[in-house]
């Protein structure tokens, strides 16, 4: 999971023409957006499980992390809230 976290988030700042210096640490504006824009993409426990993982990368590397837990909390609880069906189903 880590790497695919970090992967879509990659292509995200390549789609978006984020510069590779604003990917880390990231800013908060672009970490809620990394969620808006995937919101609806991917089921509301894969985006969290990518968005961890790019904390976990800013951790491992001695970067600072820049998004409150109420902003977090908010946003993902939000992307949960328009994942399709189809990632809801249970298994």
């Amino acid at each position: 999971m880590y790497g695919s976290g970090l992967l879509v988030f990659y292509v995200f700042c390549d789609a978006c023409r984020i510069p590779e210096e604003q990917h880390c640490p990231a800013s908060s504006v672009l970490l809620l957006a990394f969620i808006a824009i995937c919101a609806g993409v991917y089921s509301g426990k894969t985006l969290a499980n990518y968005f961890y993982t790019i904390c976990a990368w800013h951790l491992l590397y001695g970067q600072p992390w820049l998004m409150h837990q109420a902003k977090i909390t908010l946003a993902l609880e939000g992307a949960k809230c328009l994942a399709l069906p189809a990632s809801k189903l249970p298994k």
